[in-house]
């Protein structure tokens, strides 16, 4: 028997966890003969298994996360090919390749005939950092087939996902899986692959926010400063990818709060406090908006899930 799903309050703001399959749907039509989709939990992620027979193309819009809990998507391409548009030029995935999304920005993904490949759906809480200077999940992240543990990413996520495991075997294969996806990001992002102008400016924005997110009253001016530019690019290179310098900071700073209270480490008022936000009720009203959950209930549900996984 699968493991108990992660409680999700009832609330406009959630996306329930169906919602890559509608999108889907969406794409492809509701006709069965044309889409072909199962899913598997295993504790902090959900592996989707998505074969395409149609001979049309279907444009699957990834969009960033909504949902009550943060949540990491990587692509996993089994056979075909993926064309992945955020901004022209496109990137085109072949068998083999894994591809993270920025979150902050929707990407439309592009599937056309018998294509196969897996959307592994993580709990946000899977690359845990202790500091916001070591967020990596907002850029994106593309693991290319040659890459030394691609083949074991892919293996990993064909076997969580296809083979009959017992419950345990599958709850540790993710775990193993997320600690590979973990440490393939740790290489690849410091490394030499070229990162367009563009990418690379808004990089250095959302880098200064995470540096500097427990500063109250920070502005696009602060960053304008710090990289010699006006505010107006700060703020263009922000609109340029669908957000504004102070939505990418609060949803920054809402986030790491969100992966420090699943932690149970700390206190909720130092959390607040040290993650930038002026009061307790200040942070608890943002975060209630954003996950449709108060920070305790929160903390409080992802501790009673992980006791029931472990048990």
């Amino acid at each position: 028997m699968s493991p108990p799903d992660l409680p999700i309050p009832s609330t406009s703001m959630c996306t329930e966890r169906n919602d890559i399959i509608s999108a889907l749907q969406e794409a492809f039509g509701p006709s069965s003969s044309a889409l072909d989709c199962t899913a598997v939990r295993g504790g902090i992620a959900d592996i989707y298994l998505i074969k395409t027979n149609s001979p049309n193309c279907g444009v699957y819009s990834d969009a960033p996360a909504v949902s009550c809990y943060p949540r990491t998507r990587a692509l996993v391409v089994e056979t075909g090919s993926i064309r992945v548009t955020r901004r022209k030029p496109s990137r085109v995935l072949l068998p083999g390749d894994i591809f993270i999304p920025m979150r902050w920005q929707r990407c439309d993904i592009e599937i056309s005939g018998k294509t196969t490949f897996f959307i592994i759906d993580f709990l946000d809480r899977w690359d845990a950092k202790p500091t916001a200077g070591e967020i990596m999940t907002w850029r994106e992240c593309y693991i290319p087939r040659t890459f030394f543990s691609a083949p074991a990413i892919a293996h990993l996520t064909r076997q969580s996902c296809t083979q009959d495991l017992p419950e345990a075997l599958k709850k540790s294969a993710i775990l193993m899986l997320a600690s590979l996806l973990r440490q393939s990001f740790e290489a690849i992002l410091p490394g030499e692959i070229p990162t367009p102008t563009a990418e690379s400016r808004m990089l250095q924005i959302v880098q200064f926010v995470c540096s500097n997110v427990d500063k109250i009253g920070l502005r696009p001016a602060n960053a304008a400063k710090k990289f010699n530019c006006s505010m107006r690019t700060i703020q263009k290179t922000c609109a340029d990818n669908g957000t504004t310098f102070a939505k990418l900071l609060l949803e920054i700073r809402l986030s790491l709060a969100a992966r420090r209270l699943s932690l149970g480490e700390e206190r909720i008022s130092t959390i607040a406090y040290s993650g930038g936000f002026a009061s307790l009720p200040h942070f608890s009203r943002a975060f209630k908006a954003r996950f449709g959950i108060c920070p305790r209930l929160y903390r409080a549900n992802l501790q009673d899930q992980a006791g029931r996984v472990c048990r």
